[in-house]
């Protein structure tokens, strides 16, 4: 519900602090299948938080930080939506 109601005046950047907190992996699947899509389809820009590894698949960069100083930057490594033909 809290995701519907950052999406529902369409805002610029939707800010993700660590939104599949707490979710089983399927939901949290559903979930960043959802950001791909609404990146790809709507060119949302979406800042998101994640301490898992393997959400990275999903990420165009990924802006890695220790003590509060970034350490590492890759840029965009997705060409489509995870999972579909063609995706990672």
């Amino acid at each position: 519900m809290a995701i519907a109601r950052a999406l529902v005046n369409s805002p610029d950047i939707l800010l993700a602090d660590e939104p599949c907190a707490n979710l089983d992996s399927q939901t949290s699947k559903s979930i960043l299948d959802l950001f791909a899509r609404l990146n790809e389809d709507l060119d949302q820009t979406i800042v998101m938080v994640s301490h898992e590894e393997w959400h990275k698949e999903y990420f165009c960069r990924i802006v890695t930080l220790h003590d509060g100083r970034i350490r590492d930057m890759q840029e965009c490594r997705r060409g489509s939506v995870p999972g579909e033909e063609g995706g990672p």
